[in-house]
């Protein structure tokens, strides 16, 4: 194990990076027509404009009356085209994150679209039961099981008849998923191709599908067991959560690493499977601890890894960042902050993760951040605390702890 301490000088006026909570518009022209889409950091195109989504958004038809669902709508301008179409039908968007959810709401008030709601779920997992569809979008998910999840709901909720899109980009893996589209309903055609994206459509007929597995069910959770600081523990996930299938080598670090005493209050922020969050638990005693994560089958996986094993003093709750937990305060933050959005290496969300994790933190507080070690994390944590130090590295990972975050925060 590598120690190093290194003490950082908090900046006067360093306080939570507020522009990430700043929503900004952008105007896109399509069919005849400019729709406004709301963005922020945390959005998968935020940066970028995506491709695949306004590929759906030129390709999908729709009557009137039709009823639409749309996976994986995120911040598209998809669900407004969709709304304009259907006019005297029923629009429904649903996400899996609540950052994509939030935008996609805006988006829709924006466009002042009154025939659209947008809802967290990954799929139909978290839907209110709807009638029989005639159209079904998707914008293709990241991983091939999620991305089969996706493709089946869109069967299930179709009509015989219905129609089914998908779009997505050729690096993302679309044209597997269009052939997996084929498998199921038996027929698909690529409606347009642009800049490496192309955006598909099946039509539901009486075809019958030979397509099987348990967790195609929302109900149903991948399990697997670890040995971890002492005790053993069952971690329960779902398809699209981090590490989904197994442990992985970093939170295994950052478990051995994180000093949890008797009592103390902890946020697992991103908590992923909810295993570090359940180990902490455990630690704690008689201490409370919050989990949060910004995608809904993660916050299933960590509340079915907690009730599993049997952690009755875990809270877990959908969050972006902190926005779920803002008014508590925590003796001990942990966290894997997630680096990646969509298909590039992005920093803002984890330099937020960071920076919000001193705001909650009292003013004796620590963080225990684990992380690859190419990404810079030292700058963000010697911004937001007093002392940061390197308490584990190897030739992959380090572990990094900051203490006592600046008053503009944490407590006064």
């Amino acid at each position: 194990m590598t120690t190093r301490a290194r003490r950082g000088t908090v900046a006067e006026a360093a306080p939570i990076a507020e522009s990430y909570f700043t929503w900004q518009t952008t105007g896109v022209s399509l069919r005849d027509r400019r729709v406004t889409v709301c963005s922020k950091p945390g959005v998968r195109s935020h940066r970028t404009p995506d491709v695949a989504s306004t590929l759906l958004a030129e390709a999908i038809a729709a009557r009137p009356t039709d009823s639409v669902l749309i996976f994986n709508c995120g911040a598209s301008p998809v669900g407004p085209v969709a709304a304009g179409l259907a006019t005297d039908g029923r629009v429904v968007l649903a996400d899996a994150n609540v950052v994509e959810v939030e935008a996609a709401r805006r988006t829709l008030a924006v466009n002042r679209v009154a025939n659209a709601t947008a809802h967290l779920s990954s799929g139909i997992g978290h839907l209110p039961e709807l009638p029989p569809t005639q159209v079904v979008a998707v914008r293709l998910p990241k991983g091939r099981q999620a991305t089969l999840q996706l493709i089946w709901d869109g069967f299930l909720a179709l009509e015989p008849g219905g129609r089914f899109y998908l779009a997505g980009a050729n690096d993302e893996g679309i044209q597997a998923a269009l052939a997996q589209v084929q498998s199921l309903f038996g027929n698909v055609g690529v409606l347009q191709y642009r800049k490496g994206c192309r955006v598909g459509v099946a039509e539901k007929s009486s075809f019958v599908p030979a397509l099987s597995g348990p967790l195609l069910d929302h109900r149903r959770f991948h399990q697997y067991a670890g040995a971890l600081r002492g005790g053993s523990y069952v971690v329960c996930s779902r398809p699209g959560v981090f590490s989904w299938e197994k442990l992985d080598a970093g939170t295994r670090l950052l478990i051995d690493a994180m000093e949890i005493r008797p009592g103390e209050q902890v946020l697992d922020l991103g908590c992923g499977t909810g295993v570090v969050g359940v180990v902490a638990a455990r630690l704690t005693g008689s201490g409370k601890v919050f989990m949060v994560d910004a995608e809904v089958d993660a916050v299933d996986a960590a509340s079915q890894t907690a009730q599993i094993n049997g952690a009755a003093n875990c809270t877990v709750l959908p969050s972006d960042v902190t926005s779920a937990v803002r008014d508590v305060r925590f003796d001990v933050v942990v966290t894997n902050p997630p680096f990646h959005l969509a298909k590039a290496t992005d920093h803002d969300v984890a330099a937020q993760f960071i920076l919000e994790a001193a705001r909650v933190l009292r003013p004796a507080g620590r963080l225990y951040v684990i992380a690859n070690r190419f990404l810079p994390y030292e700058t963000e944590l010697r911004t937001a605390f007093t002392t940061v130090e390197t308490i584990f590295a190897d030739n992959r990972y380090k572990v990094l702890v900051g203490r006592g975050p600046g008053r503009q925060h944490g407590e006064s």
